[in-house]
């Protein structure tokens, strides 16, 4: 399969029973960056063809009532039956570490001491 530059109109021009069993026949993961924030008619597609859904919230440039607003949305979707999470990407470990939540940035801490 061809990399589309428009995700709705693949997504619309394919059978999702087709399309999905073709990844999964060649692929073992298939990632797929959807639209932000679940915000257009792609997401309610995406959502009922994956395995998993997992929401890169990008530190200092997602806003947290967008983060939110997207979590709180898919656990009370119930047509999403599918497990989600989401990470946080591009953090700045310095100003993390700072934070001291006591995970592996408080090592950054100790290195710069």
């Amino acid at each position: 399969l061809a990399p589309s530059e428009d995700l709705l109109a693949l997504l619309s021009t394919v059978d999702s029973s087709l399309f999905t069993d073709e990844l999964h026949s060649i692929y073992s993961v298939v990632i797929v960056n959807g639209p932000l924030g679940l915000g257009g008619p792609e997401a309610g597609l995406l959502t009922g063809w994956a395995d998993a859904v997992l929401f890169a919230i990008r530190w200092g440039r997602t806003r947290r009532s967008i983060a939110r607003g997207v979590l709180e949305t898919l656990a009370s979707d119930a047509s999403v039956s599918v497990p989600f999470g989401s990470v946080l990407t591009q953090v700045n470990l310095k100003k993390h570490a700072g934070y001291q939540f006591g995970d592996s940035a408080d090592l950054l801490l100790e290195e710069t001491s």
